[in-house]
């Protein structure tokens, strides 16, 4: 093995290491300490490779957004063919998929975008850009080909797919309403009519009962 080779290796390890501490204690609990006393690493040469938590931090959060964001562009071609309902579903979906794959991952990743460190917010940001202007296109494609209500604009209804993204997976384990974890199929079942509500909505409105009077 070459010495550009163990080098590579090593920060391998360091980094997978971090990730394995940051998505078990979280990064307010995370030490530089506590990580090389539980992998065998010593503080030199962690402090050789990388300059400390915040670096590692910011490392952890760069391989989660690149592994979603190349995942969900895999996927793209195929989802984007279906009809709006299980384009959306799908895509939904396809991050859950990707986390059950990279538990570790899904730690990190939610720690950077609902309790981002405040000093690195802006780094985080800056990080998140690919994966944002991946949604964006996905949801601008989608909502084109939607039917709108009189009144609402592409821009209004791709925020409201923006905000249903980040809370999609809580409202679907609230909706589905029991405390076992769902598979696969049962998730598919549930999201499907779960968004058929989200999408079409639950009630006419009175004009709509007015015009079946008549």
């Amino acid at each position: 093995m070459t010495q550009k080779e163990r080098q590579a290796k090593s920060r391998q390890m360091i980094r997978e290491a971090a990730e394995s501490e940051f998505s078990a204690s979280g990064y307010e609990a995370f030490t530089v300490d506590q990580l090389c006393a539980r992998h065998g690493i010593s503080k030199g040469m962690l402090y050789h490779y990388y300059t400390g938590k915040d670096q590692l931090f910011l490392l952890c959060v760069e391989d989660a957004f690149q592994g979603l964001e190349a995942y969900l562009r895999g996927q793209m071609e195929d989802i984007l063919r279906e009809d709006v309902q299980r384009a959306v579903q799908r895509y939904f979906l396809a991050r859950e998929y990707y986390f059950r794959e990279n538990p570790r991952q899904k730690v990190v990743f939610e720690t950077a975008l609902f309790h981002p460190p405040r000093q690195l917010t802006e780094q985080i940001q800056t990080l998140h850009q690919p994966l944002d202007r991946l949604n964006h296109d996905f949801l601008q494609q989608t909502v084109s080909r939607l039917e709108l209500r009189p009144g609402l604009g592409q821009e209004a209804v791709s925020r409201y797919f923006r905000g249903l993204e980040y809370v999609f997976m809580t409202f679907l384990a609230h909706y589905h309403g029991e405390e076992n974890p769902m598979d696969v199929g049962t998730m598919v079942r549930t999201s499907s009519e779960m968004l058929d509500m989200l999408l079409f909505g639950i009630a006419r409105r009175e004009a709509d009962h007015a015009s079946l009077d008549t």
